[in-house]
């Protein structure tokens, strides 16, 4: 069926109105759930709904949707998003034979509202304020016996996703990597445990370990709350350069850098702010106030040598425009 591999074809298989599903990443989660959903869908005739962390993370998983239709040769047709919201109206919608729907829409609790169906909730405990999505999900999947898959990799314990493994109200599904390995999935996990270099991630992210959080110093779910997956991550260095030139532009742009260094088990990481000055309309005492500071870029180093470490560094402080280091 598909190519696909014994644990991804037991899940397809299971009739469960009800299913919890711990995988590990590389693991094929957000494929495999997405293409349950989609073939469940088509036997139910029922609207299906698809919710992943943020908008970008929603049109990833909806691109696996759009595969699965084609590789079952299913006639699928995009539509343009419907609902007062504009975060539903803005939505993808694909319509299938039949009047069945298939809805990508990030995870926050007011876009669901107003839809009905079932619901695939894709990386739960990378969901913002779980629980109000949970309390929102419910009236969705009331009607006409609707489903809901929850699936997600580790992230601490204090959430949702860890407190529903023990709901026997769920069908439990638990994959690692090295359980995907033995029946069949070709991926060098010694290789990857190395090139990672913490233990720690290493059993959450790919072991399926719910690790306790007791001893961190900013919980998953504080550090989840400000994730941004839009964060562009390769400064535009031409651009950044051009704004260092008064010559060129009538106002300087500010730069400010903040730099975090590691050597092998966490990334080194350079954050670069961009100053934004107010409108030069405004008169310099209301402008000094008026200021804010916008993402010019993050520049992510994993396992580097010092030296190309400070070699990225340099090239930062060359830009004549960095007030602040």
């Amino acid at each position: 069926m598909l190519g696909l591999l014994p644990y991804q074809r037991r899940l397809l298989r299971r009739d469960a109105r009800f299913t919890w599903n711990c995988w590990a990443r590389q693991t094929g989660k957000s494929y495999t759930l997405s293409l349950r959903r989609v073939m469940r869908g088509m036997r139910r005739r029922q609207t299906q709904l698809f919710l992943s962390a943020g908008m970008r993370q929603t049109h990833e998983l909806m691109l696996k949707v759009r595969q699965h239709c084609h590789l079952l040769n299913i006639e699928a047709s995009e539509v343009k998003g419907e609902g007062s919201d504009k975060l539903q109206a803005s939505a993808t919608q694909i319509r299938l034979p039949g009047g069945v729907r298939l809805i990508g829409l990030p995870a926050k609790p007011e876009t669901i509202r107003g839809f009905t169906g079932d619901v695939l909730l894709d990386e739960f405990t990378m969901h913002q304020d779980d629980r109000a999505i949970w309390a929102a999900i419910f009236p969705t999947i009331l009607r006409g016996r609707g489903e809901l898959d929850v699936a997600s990799t580790p992230k601490g314990k204090d959430n949702l996703f860890y407190n529903l493994r023990k709901n026997l109200m769920f069908a439990r599904s638990t994959v690692s990597l090295p359980q995907a390995i033995e029946q069949g999935l070709e991926i060098d996990i010694e290789t990857l445990r190395q090139a990672m270099g913490c233990d720690e991630l290493f059993r959450q992210e790919f072991l399926c370990e719910f690790l306790d959080e007791s001893q961190a110093f900013l919980p998953y779910r504080v550090i989840a709350a400000c994730e941004d997956g839009a964060i562009e991550k390769h400064p535009d260095w031409p651009g950044l350069e051009r704004t260092a030139d008064e010559d060129e532009h009538r106002e300087r742009v500010d730069l400010y850098a903040g730099i975090d260094v590691a050597r092998k088990r966490d990334f080194t990481v350079i954050w670069l702010w961009r100053r934004q000055a107010a409108p030069a309309e405004m008169s310099p005492e209301v402008r000094r106030r008026n200021w804010s500071l916008r993402c010019a870029g993050v520049i992510e180093m994993g396992n580097a040598p010092f030296a190309e470490q400070q070699e990225a560094i340099r090239r930062v402080l060359g830009l004549r425009n960095v007030r602040r280091c």
